[in-house]
């Protein structure tokens, strides 16, 4: 697929993209915040909580312009 393609909203690859992402980013967050907890680690739970926002910024754009 050429490049404009994976955000253009009529697209039938745009709406499975944008949940492959949004769940997979979901997953990363949990693992990442699971470990962080069980290290002790304040830095992985930092990082996970920045992921989190990430996540939260693309099922907002999938949100918006897949609807």
């Amino acid at each position: 697929l050429p490049p404009f393609l994976y955000f253009y909203p009529n697209s039938p690859y745009s709406r499975k993209r944008s949940i492959i992402s949004v769940t997979l980013n979901s997953l990363f967050v949990a693992i990442e915040a699971f470990y962080g907890i069980a290290a002790n680690s304040l830095a992985l739970l930092a990082d996970s909580g920045h992921n989190l926002s990430d996540v939260l910024g693309l099922l907002t754009f999938a949100l918006l312009k897949l609807s």
